[in-house]
């Protein structure tokens, strides 16, 4: 009985392992920016300022795009 869990364990644990190894990578990720890149023309930065409240304030720069 212990020989048998021990082989249905090692079978699930190199299971795992081949997913983990041939299954899809779902850690790629790919940031884009085609809105600014195609209508760059029609995009400028400008300096914004936030007000968080309580006197604290900053300023971001943004992406502003024309319709």
């Amino acid at each position: 009985m212990k020989k048998t869990v021990s082989l249905l364990g090692l079978a699930i644990a190199l299971g795992m392992i081949a997913i983990a190894v041939l299954g899809p990578d779902g850690t790629k990720v790919q940031a884009s920016e085609d809105h600014l890149r195609f209508g760059a023309k029609d995009c400028a930065l400008q300096e914004v300022a936030l007000d968080e409240g309580y006197g604290v304030s900053r300023t971001e720069i943004r992406h502003i795009c024309g319709k």
